[in-house]
């Protein structure tokens, strides 16, 4: 059922909608007006919404509220001037989305200008991102690292 209503309201019959739909959290945001046109099953269970209900919501109302909401509002106005592909939330940059109940998650997105039945538009795929580990906890974390440490403490020597 919702695939088919995805289907419809962009006009596209094909099965490559289906595995996007399933595998993919992502929604199209029409550039002009900031406003989701569209979104996957993935995306509304990750924002915690039910199927159709993003609809007609601006793409900043997944942002949490504040500075980080005014500054997304600004980058993204620049951007649906110059649209370009890109992924953001790598290299250093943390990301955040707020899910309909109001908590926070770290998010890396994709986007991906596009023009959908003439309007300018753009597919932003939404990943959360689990817990980043330090290199000190991964160290700690490491198997090989637990035995070394352990027979230091019981070295005779020490």
């Amino acid at each position: 059922e919702e695939l088919v209503r995805l289907r419809e309201r962009l006009g596209i019959s094909s099965p490559l909608v289906e595995i996007i739909a399933g595998c993919v959290p992502a929604f199209i945001v029409d550039l002009a007006s900031a406003q989701i046109v569209a979104a996957t099953p993935l995306a509304e269970d990750l924002f915690g919404y039910i199927p159709g209900e993003m609809m007609g919501m601006t793409v900043h109302d997944l942002v949490p509220e504040g500075e980080l909401r005014d500054r997304h509002k600004q980058y993204f106005a620049e951007y649906s001037n110059n649209p370009s592909q890109k992924q953001l939330g790598r290299r250093g940059m943390t990301l955040y989305g707020r899910t309909r109940m109001g908590a926070i998650i770290e998010v890396e997105i994709g986007l991906y200008p596009r023009v959908i039945m003439g309007r300018r538009c753009v597919v932003a795929t939404v990943l959360p991102v689990p817990h980043r580990h330090t290199a000190t906890e991964v160290q700690a974390s490491s198997p090989m690292a637990k035995p070394a440490v352990q027979e230091s403490k019981i070295s005779p020597e020490t």
